[in-house]
């Protein structure tokens, strides 16, 4: 991610489960749109996976105002 000092920074997470993973080609994902309940300056895209939407967030927006340098 974009560090604001600028350059790039690696971050990392701890969680405890994933649920799913997936790999989805760009060409497959639609550009982001008002979904109810979600920030659209947080949303990078949209894509399908048979039935079912997914987002994809975008990391610089949702945790810049977090990250120090």
């Amino acid at each position: 991610m974009e560090s604001p000092a600028g350059g790039q920074k690696t971050i990392g997470f701890t969680v405890d489960e994933v649920v799913d993973m997936l790999a989805v080609n760009e060409e497959t994902l639609e550009p982001r749109q008002a979904l109810p309940g979600l920030d659209p300056k947080l949303v990078r895209a949209v894509g399908r996976r048979r039935d079912q939407l997914f987002v994809v967030l975008d990391t610089d927006a949702l945790l810049g105002p977090v990250m120090t340098t």
